[in-house]
């Protein structure tokens, strides 16, 4: 029988941001879904929310957003347990990671950070609830070091030559951005009440920088978050404020407001001006659904 409590999913769950935004989920009373790729950790993520609480509800998934294969069986295997499901929180993501490829052909990176969103977020939307199902995807200000000229506009799922990594993560967020603004347009144009926002850490001491090639890029990365930066547990609180609070509207972005926008509890952030760029932007979500082969559909 399919569960009937509300259902968050939380994608990279199994620690740092996610985990903490899995945490408040389930003291807020969801039934939370980890899509995590690595198992074992997040059946130990699992019961560590599981001991906070003795009703709680927490279902560890496999999901490789890297993976059409691994996204397509995830998003069914929901859709046979579920009746609904309230919220889709993408957290997961990678930074700075070594090029390479997937079995799909599309850029790692990419791949993780926006293409597998996108496949998911498509593939759930006739699962969501209508009324008030709400989809969270996690950006960075990395983007506003982006330029329209970084952008491969003839082909934006692909790198330009000699792209620097950070300038090639800050473009992934950029579409993540993107999508999230054009998603919402098109769920309204819809009529559908589903939101679909965006929100982003500021700077927190997480594992984000472990796929960064460079071990000296590595080290200063992660002794600046931890430095600079808040607490994963602080971190969570822009999406957990864009999942749960009553005063978001979509297509908004929340990040934190202290100091540089860094830390400090979570504001509305004015958009990045690239971001709602039409041009670029139906070039690049035609590109998703061409790789894809998932165009946007509520039905």
């Amino acid at each position: 029988m399919k569960t009937k409590k509300k259902v968050a999913i939380v994608t990279g769950g199994a620690s740092g941001i996610g985990f903490y935004a899995a945490q408040k989920l389930v003291a807020s009373g969801y039934h939370v879904v980890l899509g995590v790729r690595n198992i074992k950790k997040g059946a130990e993520a699992a019961l560590q929310l599981k001991s906070a609480s003795a009703d709680a509800d927490v279902d560890v998934l496999p999901l490789d957003l890297s993976d059409a294969r691994s996204i397509r069986e995830f998003a069914e295997d929901v859709a046979g347990r579920f009746e609904k499901v309230e919220i889709l929180l993408h957290n997961a993501g990678v930074m700075a990671a070594a090029e390479s490829r997937t079995s799909d052909g599309w850029d790692f990176e990419l791949a993780t950070n926006f293409i597998g969103p996108f496949l998911l977020t498509n593939l759930l939307l006739p699962y969501m609830d209508n009324e008030s199902g709400r989809i969270i995807t996690v950006t960075s200000d990395e983007y506003e070091k982006v330029k329209a000229q970084d952008i491969n506009i003839q082909n934006p799922l692909e790198r330009k030559e000699k792209t620097d990594p950070m300038r090639w993560y800050g473009i992934t967020k950029l579409y993540v951005l993107m999508f999230a603004i054009e998603l919402q347009k098109k769920l309204e144009r819809s009529g559908s009440n589903i939101k679909s926002l965006t929100a982003h850490p500021g700077l927190a001491g997480t594992d984000l920088a472990a796929n960064i090639p460079s071990p000296t890029t590595r080290f200063f990365m992660k002794f600046g978050m931890k430095l600079m930066g808040q607490s994963p547990k602080s971190g969570a609180r822009s999406f957990v404020h864009a999942a749960l609070s009553a005063d978001v509207k979509g297509g908004q972005l929340w990040a934190p407001g202290g100091f540089g926008g860094l830390r400090g509890a979570p504001v509305i952030k004015t958009i990045f001006p690239l971001a709602l760029d039409r041009d670029v932007t139906a070039k690049v979500w035609s590109a998703a659904e061409k790789v894809t082969n998932m165009p946007f559909s509520i039905n």
